[in-house]
């Protein structure tokens, strides 16, 4: 608490538990490269423009 300069628990707690997921998320997609999940080669900026691949 004395860190985050808060008042109470739960404004330690609550933006903690949110970085946590957040971490935990990034972490999920991370592992998902060099899976089938996702192509390396994908372009998505030809996505976007509507372009096929």
């Amino acid at each position: 608490m004395k860190v985050s300069r808060a008042k109470t628990k739960r404004e330690v707690v609550v933006p903690a538990l949110r970085e946590y997921v957040a971490s935990r998320e990034r972490r999920r997609i991370l592992e998902m490269f060099g899976s089938d999940v996702i192509d390396p080669n994908y372009d998505y900026k030809a996505a976007r423009a509507g372009e096929a691949r």
